[in-house]
């Protein structure tokens, strides 16, 4: 039959895999053993060796795109939530981050740009956040505007242009 799963075994893991009715290996799903109890398994889509539990991979140009819908008539679309869920939450802990990454001319692998939120603080009640926006310039990293509940600051010098923030909504 097309389609069926491959299962195969190297002595210490096995990966199960289902290539397209092509052929084409690297165009299928893969599922592989992440070696530990805290990766214990990995989703490949478009490539043979994932290397976190789920990789999505193409060679095409703007591909891979992940498509999130919602078809419903209502006026709520889809979310992403990124959730840290811990019984031991702290103070100024990294909830998420979305990083961009690409290669230089090197071809060696670089953080371009991130954006990552904080729990500044995490006691009941008075629970304070901060979302960094961080950008590269001349090979560092550092946070370009810092977003808390009650500022925004945007560090440096402006140069070009200028800053207008209005009062008030409407």
């Amino acid at each position: 039959y097309e389609n069926e799963p491959i299962i195969k075994s190297d002595g210490d893991s096995e990966v199960m895999q289902w290539i397209p009715s092509d052929g084409v290996v690297a165009d299928g799903i893969t599922i592989a053993e992440g070696g530990s109890a805290e990766d214990p398994l990995r989703l490949g889509i478009g490539t043979i060796a994932p290397s976190e539990a789920l990789h999505i991979s193409s060679g095409a140009s703007a591909k891979p795109v992940l498509l999130i819908e919602n078809t419903n008539a209502g006026s709520y679309g889809p979310s992403v939530t990124l959730k840290k869920s811990t019984t031991d939450e702290d103070d100024n802990d990294v909830l998420g981050v979305i990083r961009f990454e690409g290669q230089n001319d090197n071809q060696d692998n670089l953080e371009y740009a991130t954006i990552y939120a904080l729990s500044s603080d995490v006691s009941d009640g008075t629970e304070d956040s901060i979302l960094h926006f961080r950008t590269i310039a001349a090979g560092t990293l550092p946070s370009r505007i810092t977003i808390t509940g009650t500022a925004v600051s945007i560090p440096g010098t402006f140069t070009i242009g200028t800053l207008d923030i209005g009062h008030g909504l409407g």
